[in-house]
């Protein structure tokens, strides 16, 4: 099987970095520095309007660790935040925030929270809550919710610790360097070749 060499593939796409018989001419450098000014031009753009529509390459997201309530939370790692009920009214609310981080995982939450093993300030007032619930006196979310995260007992208001972590973009940030090259070669492997095909007549010298 036969292989085009480096040279000849280097001469079909960049004909006018390998034609040495034009370097001397003005319209050749001119070729040069509007291809070789626009492309670097390209390249820019790409950038801006990929920050633009992505931002930063680099972003973070708070991952929870877990809950003041939790016997290990001194030994967790992360920012802490106090945690509050927003009240349910129709379509809206009914969600729980630890600071500005929202608690998807409700259900997850009230398990951890009715375990057995809890650290020892809010034994009292989960205990209270637990039997009020299977005594049908509390059986709202906005009334069990308000009940739990309520509380401003000294040491027993429920909070919780969340990590960033750091995640990268890069959504289709590929695209930068592939419109530079192909701009590249558009304009210096077809139409400055065909311009060259144009005044000289001969496809070999151009």
């Amino acid at each position: 099987m036969k292989f085009v060499s480096k040279e000849k593939i280097k001469s079909l796409l960049f004909p006018i970095s390998f034609r040495n018989s034009y370097e001397g001419k003005w319209w050749h450098r001119l070729a040069l520095v509007l291809i070789g000014g626009t492309t670097v031009l390209i390249f820019i753009l790409g950038i801006v309007i990929w920050t633009d529509s992505y931002g930063s390459p680099i972003s973070f997201y708070k991952e929870l660790q877990g809950f003041s309530f939790e016997t290990n939370y001194k030994e967790l790692r992360g920012k802490d935040y106090s945690c509050y009920y927003i009240p349910k009214t129709g379509y809206y609310g009914g969600e729980v925030y630890c600071g500005a981080n929202e608690i998807y995982d409700k259900e997850d939450l009230f398990k951890k929270y009715t375990a057995q093993n809890i650290a020892p300030q809010y034994e009292i007032v989960r205990s209270e809550i637990i039997t009020k619930v299977r005594e049908g006196k509390i059986k709202t979310d906005n009334e069990i919710w308000s009940s739990i995260l309520s509380n401003n007992s000294e040491g027993a208001q429920i909070r919780a610790k969340f990590k960033n972590i750091p995640m990268y973009f890069f959504h289709d940030v590929y695209l930068i360097p592939l419109a530079t090259l192909g701009w590249f070669i558009f304009w210096a492997s077809i139409i400055y070749r065909a311009i060259l095909y144009v005044i000289f007549g001969n496809k070999k010298n151009s």
